[in-house]
């Protein structure tokens, strides 16, 4: 009987969808009430935390199936409980310190919440979705984007073109050739030959349309982390802690992402370089090539 109640809370509490399991502990721990309520302690002879204990056992072996060596060593290596702690619950890190009181729609209970929303933007549940999500999808645009900013600067330094800019700076790699006729759209197929950027640009717009729309098609957690051999090649999220360990990690780094795609802009702006050459002029001559004198220089 007791086998019986915890193969209908593991299953109850357990999503399958492309080779990914998603652990859902408020439908489980409703499943468990249920069970407990239905065959009753008597007959079970186990109490509701009972139960749950043997629900965690259950979702534990589950979990260990096929895990790959990788998120065996990230389990045992990577993973702290006490980093958990520091990100989620009542008693978790507050963006201006202990002494913070977070609104009393941030309870602690999604990656990334410091209890900072003074706007009350987010107090109704389905803005707050909305915004969750939102955040998350611009942070990973974010992440790529740093990635092709420095990547294909740092990789050809020091090639420069006929206007003595770097020609591999990621604003140059956007730059139209109007040479071909371009403006009017005489010559059309010659304009994309001399601006093979163009072509690039049109074939992500379709990517990324087709994938968003296809993203927004699902439903539950499949719309944020679809998990699985595409998204999670490793399996570094098989069980409940380790994704919200990884959670946390992916919007911190999307934030700052963020926050530096941000800086690249301005920095663009305002030296007419990318950060590569930006960063190897600074360390040059750190006294004169710095953030105050660029400033001083645009403001004289």
């Amino acid at each position: 009987m007791a086998g019986t109640c915890v193969g209908r809370i593991v299953n109850g509490g357990w999503n399958a969808k492309v080779g990914q399991r998603y652990r859902k502990a408020p439908e489980r721990r409703d499943v468990a009430r249920r069970a407990a309520q239905e065959e009753g302690e008597e007959e079970t002879g186990l109490s509701l935390d009972d139960i749950l204990n043997l629900t965690e056992a259950a979702d534990d072996a589950v979990a260990t199936e096929n895990v790959t060596p990788v998120a065996k060593w990230f389990k045992k290596n990577v993973f702290d409980e006490k980093y958990l702690r520091l990100h989620y619950g009542t008693s978790r890190s507050k963006w201006m310190g202990a002494s913070t009181v977070p609104p009393s729609h941030l309870k602690g209970t999604v990656a990334g919440d410091y209890g900072f929303d003074p706007a009350g933007l987010s107090a109704d549940p389905a803005q707050f979705q909305r915004m969750r999500e939102s955040e998350i999808m611009h942070g990973r645009w974010a992440m790529l984007g740093v990635v092709g900013c420095l990547l294909p600067e740092a990789i050809r330094s020091g090639t420069r073109g006929p206007d003595g800019m770097v020609e591999a700076a990621w604003f140059k790699a956007i730059s139209i050739d109007n040479s071909a006729g371009a403006s009017d759209g005489s010559n059309l197929v010659d304009s994309f030959q001399k601006n093979p950027s163009l072509v690039a640009l049109m074939i992500m717009l379709v990517l990324v349309s087709v994938s968003e729309a296809l993203r927004t098609k699902e439903e539950g957690i499949e719309r944020v982390y679809p998990g699985g051999q595409v998204f999670d090649p490793l399996g570094l999220a098989f069980d409940a802690d380790c994704a919200k360990d990884l959670k946390v990690r992916e919007i911190k780094n999307g934030r700052i992402a963020m926050v530096t795609m941000l800086g690249f802009f301005v920095q663009a702006t305002v030296t007419g370089k990318g950060p590569v050459e930006n960063l190897l002029s600074h360390l040059a001559d750190p006294v004169r090539t710095n953030v105050i004198t660029s400033t001083q220089a645009l403001t004289s």
